[in-house]
């Protein structure tokens, strides 16, 4: 996927949820995420880690649109 297009989805719903190799991620807007358009990829941090993701194996992103209430 063009990494271009996932940072103005970011711009326009302020949080993405991508799954990348088997594993999910959630980005915010206000998160530090750096798009590299030149190499297709994204590098962003988590409380865990540090992580690295190809724009080519990215599957799938998804809008989160909020919570059901219990």
């Amino acid at each position: 996927m063009d990494v271009s297009f996932l940072q103005e989805e970011l711009k326009r719903w302020g949080e993405l949820i991508i799954t990348a190799g088997g594993s999910t991620f959630e980005i915010h807007g206000g998160d530090n995420v750096q798009f590299d358009v030149q190499k297709n990829i994204i590098r962003f941090r988590a409380p865990d880690a540090e992580y690295v993701l190809n724009g080519a194996s990215i599957a799938f992103v998804k809008m989160h649109l909020g919570h059901i209430a219990e």
